[in-house]
């Protein structure tokens, strides 16, 4: 159990190196951009203040401005058991960063005239058979998440399987209908490229790529080699709710992976080098790694993720429009890893963030904006944004909230609300509350502990909450009060596990008239009933399923989640 964290980030948390690289100059650059102290003492203030509050282990951040000029900084501890401090030769498992360094790989090939990619993927692996009516994606689009595929299979794996296993689904969503982020699409194209330039992928990333750029320290495969140069990975101790950053840090597993999808380790200072070939459309430290057409096309916002945000996604980047310039973003997530890319391409600025805990709270994409910013800020010569107050207990709004509410056996949830602040009112006693998105929190108190206390409003003002299965309404709700579960649907609910260490459990609940599922991040979504047992995850349209079935003394023992085997582990 991980008790002193705090102290020992403290001790460990100054910056331990700082790396320039000049671009093209004999001379000291001028004091400006990353170089002058005001700039960088923000940024620092920054990471410090969240690495503090969020209970970070350690963080390296890679810096390029708008001169061309690279800047990288550590905090904290790469393992904590040690107190060995993070540093310029630690490598971190960077995740989905990996995607864009895959989309670059087929682009180059699409250059040789090894590759189209408005063909099948069937042209290339024919003995791949998409999902039960449903035709072969092309490689576009698998690029760009519309291949219709499910997310993932974490219970297998080797990308060849998991690639052959997708014959074993039933299409919900044909091929071009719109986003769907799927894992499985990336790890189809390692293997597209394979088969086409007839090399491993990993061999085709460090020749094609990591050399052109000079990035000496990465490898296109997460061995047990690396591990003794890598940080320790953490994850929370539960692993059934959602984190809060109090809760204790565990070891993560090391698992080796070579999949196209998040198969990459790497140091700050080589991802600097990695940045700043994006920033630079293409061009690395010994020419381009892509033509201008190819990398026009790597970051052109092919599709929007949402009709509700303006978001798109390119090649293995999100893509959008800010005051006219295109900012490009990715996140990474590993057993015990977490990273960001930010990049501004009409200014010529970008960050990489990557840190050693997986938690759903770390959020290294608000510390890559807030570099992104500030950077931006300097370059135009404004005001340098404030170090935001990290203060989750404080909810501006929070007289929204504060009353009774009543469920519908008459249990009653107070809430009240003082000084911008929230609290569940139980026996006499006040519980915190801490805001997790808009109408969403955190309680300390252990009865709340395994979902977030949800608000609904009807005409804009809050009537009633939810915190799983439980629910209450206002005396101002207007809707019905009690809903009865349907007799086949209660053999659903319960707590389900697999063995594989990514996302491996979630619940399964009735309310008001629905069944739900949760993760232990805190995403709920509905289950759509597509015919017995089956259900569709989400009202949108998507081609994630979970089919329960085994059912044994009144509860089913099996929930198979688009293909992969979960087993009953409680009931409600």
């Amino acid at each position: 159990m991980i008790r002193c964290r705090s102290a020992c980030l403290r001790a460990c948390g100054a910056l331990i190196a700082v790396t320039f690289l000049a671009a093209g100059a004999d001379d000291p650059p001028k004091p400006e951009g990353i170089d002058d102290p005001a700039v960088w003492n923000r940024i620092e203030a920054f990471v410090r203040s969240r690495l503090e509050a969020e209970r970070i282990p350690g963080i390296a951040l890679a810096v390029v401005d708008g001169s061309g000029r690279t800047r990288e900084g550590y905090w904290g501890v790469s393992d904590l058991k040690t107190g060995a401090p993070v540093g310029a030769a630690t490598l971190f498992q960077i995740g989905s960063l990996s995607k864009a360094f895959t989309a670059t790989l087929l682009l180059q090939l699409v250059e040789a005239g090894r590759l189209d990619l408005d063909a099948p993927v069937t042209k290339y692996l024919p003995w791949f058979e998409a999902p039960g009516g449903s035709r072969p994606p092309s490689l576009h689009q698998l690029l760009t998440h519309t291949s219709g595929l499910p997310a993932d299979r974490d219970d297998i794996s080797s990308p060849v399987a998991q690639a052959f296993a997708v014959r074993e689904r039933h299409s919900l969503v044909q091929p071009g209908a719109g986003f769907h982020y799927s894992n499985t699409g990336y790890q189809i194209l390692g293997l597209v490229a394979e088969q086409a330039a007839h090399r491993a992928y990993a061999d085709m990333l460090g020749s094609e790529i990591f050399a052109k750029l000079g990035m000496t320290s990465t490898t296109g495969a997460i061995t047990a080699t690396e591990r003794i140069h890598a940080a320790t990975g953490y994850v929370p101790l539960r692993d059934d709710r959602p984190p809060h950053p109090h809760d204790p840090l565990v070891e993560a597993p090391w698992i080796e992976y070579s999949a196209a999808d998040v198969c990459i380790l790497s140091t700050a200072p080589d991802m600097a080098r990695w940045v700043k070939a994006i920033v630079g459309r293409g061009v690395g430290l010994s020419g381009r790694i892509l033509s201008a057409e190819s990398f026009d096309r790597l970051v052109r916002p092919w599709v929007r993720v949402s009709p509700f945000d303006v978001t798109a996604y390119g090649y293995g980047f999100f893509v959008r429009s800010v005051e006219g310039r295109t900012v490009i973003r990715h996140t990474g997530g590993m057993l015990g890893f977490t990273s960001a890319l930010a990049a501004d391409l009409d200014a010529g600025l970008g960050v990489v963030v990557l840190a050693n805990v997986a938690r759903a709270d770390a959020r290294p994409t608000e510390a890559a904006d807030f570099v992104l910013r500030t950077l931006l800020a300097a370059e135009k010569g404004r005001a340098l944004p404030d170090v935001p107050e990290e203060d989750r207990a404080r909810v501006p709004n929070a007289r929204d909230y504060a009353r009774t509410f009543v469920a519908p056996g008459g249990e009653r949830l107070v809430i009240a609300a003082a000084d911008e602040r929230l609290f569940l009112v139980q026996d006499g006693a006040r519980f915190p509350m801490e805001a997790r998105g808009e109408d969403r929190f955190w309680v300390g108190h252990p009865d709340f502990g395994l979902y977030f206390l949800r608000f609904g409003r009807q005409n804009g003002r809050v009537v009633e909450a939810s915190c799983g299965p439980s629910w209450y309404a206002a005396e101002e709700y207007d809707g019905p009060r009690a809903v009865s579960l349907p007799k086949e649907w209660a053999a659903f609910r319960g707590h389900y596990r697999s063995a594989h260490p990514w996302e491996n459990n979630f619940r399964v609940f009735f309310r008001k008239g629905k069944l739900w599922m949760e993760t232990p991040d805190g995403a709920e979504r509905v289950l759509v009933p597509l015919e017995p047992g089956r259900f569709r995850i989400g009202e949108e349209r998507s081609p994630e399923t979970v089919h329960f079935d085994e059912v044994v003394g009144g509860w089913a023992l099996r929930a198979r989640l688009s293909g992969a085997e979960f087993y009953r582990f409680f009931t409600p």
